[in-house]
């Protein structure tokens, strides 16, 4: 039960994400540009920073020497 309502949610999000993508397209098509509001904005913002802090957090130790004499045995 569950899985089909994370199924059911993502695909849900799927559909919204298409949806957005054909506006965006249209709306560009007929303007030139794209107007998003304020809250948009601050959104994208946020999830950029919540993304590149779990990529830090991720990828933190990649970076090591240890990792890079392993890498080239």
């Amino acid at each position: 039960e569950d899985i089909d309502d994370a199924s059911d949610e993502h695909e849900e999000n799927q559909n919204m994400r298409i949806r957005f993508h054909d506006w965006v397209r249209s709306e560009y098509e007929a303007k030139g540009y794209v107007a998003v509001s304020d809250e948009y904005i601050a959104r994208r913002a946020r999830t950029e920073e919540f993304s590149r802090k779990l990529w830090e957090e991720g990828f933190s130790d990649s970076d090591s020497e240890d990792d890079v004499e392993e890498g080239a045995h």
